[in-house]
């Protein structure tokens, strides 16, 4: 049975079916690769994000030390206040960070952990040496400054730890998935 002995409605079929099947091949091709795409963009924003707010982070703490032992040191209210403007953006960032990783069990587990130390460090260093500053106790509150330093060092090295842990994470994914979309 050849192809001339076929009906013209089976021979329609015959030649206009594998273009068909070709062409829907395509198009779903094209969307799987669309998905992908957005899939890729929206984990580099989010690897960015957790990047930049780590780095706004490390800063903050940075500035809530500088703010305290300037306090310290002169008693000037005005250092006090920057303390607790950078506190409050440390644990807003905080915040922040948490709801950029919900689902990364891990990740929010790490940002619990340096949540809990940042606080340990206010608890136990930084507000005993704002009362004893108050109290005009300075030389006391300056040596208590000084034990808390080392503390405090631990905790940036944490968040240095951290900020560098996901940049790295990111570069990765990143890396993956531009070579998935480059298949």
């Amino acid at each position: 049975m050849g192809f001339s002995n076929l009906r013209i409605r089976d021979q329609v079929l015959l030649l206009t079916l594998p273009p068909l099947i070709v062409l829907l091949t395509a198009v779903g091709l094209f969307f799987y690769t669309y998905r992908l795409v957005n899939q890729t963009t929206f984990s580099n924003e989010r690897s960015q994000l957790v990047a930049m707010r780590a780095g706004s982070l490390l800063r903050g703490v940075g500035e809530m030390h500088s703010r305290l032992q300037e306090y310290a040191f002169t008693g000037n209210a005005a250092f006090l206040e920057g303390y607790e403007t950078a506190s409050n953006a440390v644990f807003q960032d905080f915040t922040l960070l948490r709801d950029v990783a919900a689902g990364d069990s891990s990740m929010i587990a790490r940002l619990d952990a340096i949540q809990k130390d940042v606080r340990d460090w206010q608890n136990q260093w930084a507000e005993p040496a704002i009362g004893q500053v108050k109290a005009g106790q300075a030389a006391e509150a300056a040596a208590a400054m000084a034990k808390g330093s080392r503390r405090f060092s631990a905790i940036q090295e944490e968040l240095t730890q951290f900020r560098q842990a996901n940049q790295r994470a990111a570069s990765a994914r990143r890396n993956r998935n531009e070579s998935a979309i480059h298949q």
